[in-house]
């Protein structure tokens, strides 16, 4: 089975509904539609960083898209359901701190013995489902 692929359609703080907020518009994130949620949230807290301070809640609206190629151009086109509308998720996620007590957080060895620390991980407070 190919890979899923999701595209961000809107993110917004979770207290401002009409204020939309700054993100990359052309990234492609790939896996589960909560899993391309919780990258695209990294990715925008981690844009916003200087001004939350390491506190980050928000609002990420993800579209599912086919990529495909016409004419020699790549193009990454909306998935259809049935009833003719775009597949789309909504989720509520909120950045948190592993163990509070803890300062180490949470540490992962990946190959030639590379170990990285995680303080912090996204947490999906809300699932809106299909938008």
């Amino acid at each position: 089975m190919s890979q899923r692929s999701f595209v961000v359609t809107s993110v917004h703080k979770t207290a401002q509904e009409n204020v939309k907020t700054k993100f990359d518009k052309t990234k492609v994130y790939h896996g589960t539609p909560s899993a391309a949620a919780k990258k695209a949230f990294y990715h925008t807290c981690k844009q916003m960083n200087k001004k939350i301070h390491n506190r980050c809640t928000l609002s990420v609206v993800v579209k599912e898209v086919v990529p495909t190629t016409v004419n020699g151009f790549k193009m990454l086109l909306p998935l259809i359901d049935s009833k003719g509308e775009e597949v789309k998720h909504k989720y509520a996620l909120k950045l948190m701190r592993y163990e509070p007590k803890s300062t180490d957080g949470k540490t992962v060895t990946f190959e030639k013995n590379m170990a990285i620390t995680f303080k912090y991980y996204a947490k999906i407070v809300k699932s809106f489902g299909r938008v």
